[in-house]
């Protein structure tokens, strides 16, 4: 069996396994052989069958190829489709929650997210506006220098300090909910449709 009989062979078994994809490359390569074979034939040294051959492979390599760019490119745009529906659903639950809040929570998450989610520092006394507390890391301490503490409320650093010994309490925002908010803001330009 010479090798001109096992690319025969080679082209068959091809085209049982890809019949679409080898229809189209016998078509290209037809094509190819009718239209290069006068311009390419004397400046290779190969046969005409073999020219004919080494076209259809050329072919049915550029149809895999094309076929493979096609498949990744549509698996892309869908994959793309899906994280925007996610991303969409992620925003409006942001965004219902940052507009659920009352105003003196708003101004506590407003103040929290221009200040990069340090954390202040409030008297033990004062309480958290109610609607940001399942979005805050607190955390409970007594005080060993003098400090300034921030009214919840409105968020201005009182002009009193609280002294040594006294109980206050470290607030920020839970990292995660802080996080999905940076990217709310990124995303929409705004964390509330009243902005």
């Amino acid at each position: 069996m010479n090798i001109l009989e096992k690319a025969l062979d080679l082209i068959k078994i091809i085209i049982e396994k890809y019949l679409i994809t080898g229809s189209i490359a016998i078509v290209i390569s037809i094509l190819l052989y009718a239209t290069t074979r006068d311009a390419i034939l004397p400046l290779i040294k190969l046969s005409e069958k073999m020219y004919g051959v080494l076209l259809f492979f050329a072919s049915f390599i550029l149809v895999l190829l094309i076929k493979h760019l096609l498949s990744k490119t549509i698996q892309y745009i869908q994959k793309r489709k899906i994280i925007k529906t996610r991303n969409e659903k992620i925003k409006e639950e942001l965004l219902n929650i940052v507009d659920s809040m009352d105003p003196e929570s708003r101004t506590m998450l407003d103040y929290l997210l221009e200040h990069n989610n340090n954390q202040v520092i409030i008297p033990s006394s004062m309480e958290i506006p109610y609607s940001i507390q399942p979005y805050c890391a607190k955390n409970d301490f007594q005080v060993n220098d003098e400090i300034y503490p921030f009214n919840p409320m409105n968020m201005v650093q009182e002009n009193w300090a609280l002294n040594p010994g006294i109980h206050a309490t470290k607030v920020k925002l839970e990292n995660d909910f802080y996080q999905r908010l940076k990217w709310l803001k990124e995303y929409n330009g705004a964390i509330s449709n009243f902005d």
